[in-house]
């Protein structure tokens, strides 16, 4: 009867006087000493972890699958940093289970347990991705039944005149951010526009002129302190709606507000 192979181990070589992955016929060196023993051991869960290969059956356990779902998968994937997260949160719950255990009362449990429903949402469906992938790399049906929570309802809010003006005067003393606002305002009304489900709800928003900008820097810092005499102009972000101003000012698309914009540009 052949002799059973022992798994890689550490060995000391006794000539250099150093640790060494002893597998088989093969030697690996460490790089540790005789004294770090602590070190060499990392090494050796490290080469470990590399040689490891997931079992594939027809009932693996749900950590496996996603092993193999993020190497083979996410690795190759641009979401692959934000996928991530969902991929620690289900290893916590689903990692010592077997695929077996996704039925519909454990994805309501899972659900439940999460901290939101869309959380959980995009973690199952991660989860049933991977088990997808599975089956098509090892051509293995599961018997798996993933139930996904509903879809969170939609926004229905907008912002509104005070709160548009509380933004702008926060970001009064940043030029920059004072700019990417009142450009952020100008899309969304552009898009409101071509959106049939905004409705007619109006956005009052309160935007500085910049039209006063000159190449004086003094002025430029100026024309962004608020103060009495300084221009201001309303306009009304709206979906069909057109955009009115005061003090003989007017924004009336996107793009006018983005080329009023870069032009006072400091």
């Amino acid at each position: 009867m052949p002799r059973r192979r022992a798994p890689p181990r550490l060995y000391l070589d006794p000539a250099r006087r150093d640790w060494v992955i002893r597998d088989g016929a093969s030697f690996i060196r460490t790089g540790f000493g005789e004294h770090d023993r602590e070190r060499a051991e990392k090494r050796l869960a490290e080469y470990l972890g590399a040689k490891w290969e997931p079992e594939r059956g027809p009932d693996p356990l749900i950590a496996d699958v996603l092993n193999i779902y993020a190497r083979e998968h996410l690795a190759h994937a641009a979401t692959a940093r934000n996928s991530s997260y969902s991929l620690t949160y289900l290893l916590r719950w689903w990692g010592t289970r077997h695929t077996s255990a996704v039925t519909p009362a454990n994805c309501r449990a899972y659900a439940a347990a999460a901290t939101s429903m869309a959380t959980a949402r995009k973690d199952l469906e991660l989860l049933k991705a991977a088990l997808r992938h599975y089956t098509r790399s090892t051509g293995i049906v599961l018997q798996t039944a993933v139930v996904l929570p509903r879809k969170a309802a939609p926004r229905t809010r907008w912002l509104t005149r005070s709160e548009a003006a509380r933004l702008l005067w926060a970001a009064r003393r940043l030029p920059h951010l004072s700019r990417f606002i009142r450009l952020a305002l100008a899309r969304a009304r552009a898009l409101a526009c071509c959106s049939d489900s905004v409705g007619t709800r109006s956005i009052s928003v309160v935007v500085y002129s910049t039209a006063d900008h000159t190449a004086n820097p003094r002025a430029r810092r100026s024309a962004h302190r608020p103060s009495s005499s300084a221009a201001k102009s309303s306009a009304t972000f709206a979906a069909g709606g057109s955009s009115t101003a005061q003090n003989g000012s007017s924004i009336t698309t996107a793009s006018q507000s983005n080329s009023s914009r870069i032009a006072g540009r400091p």
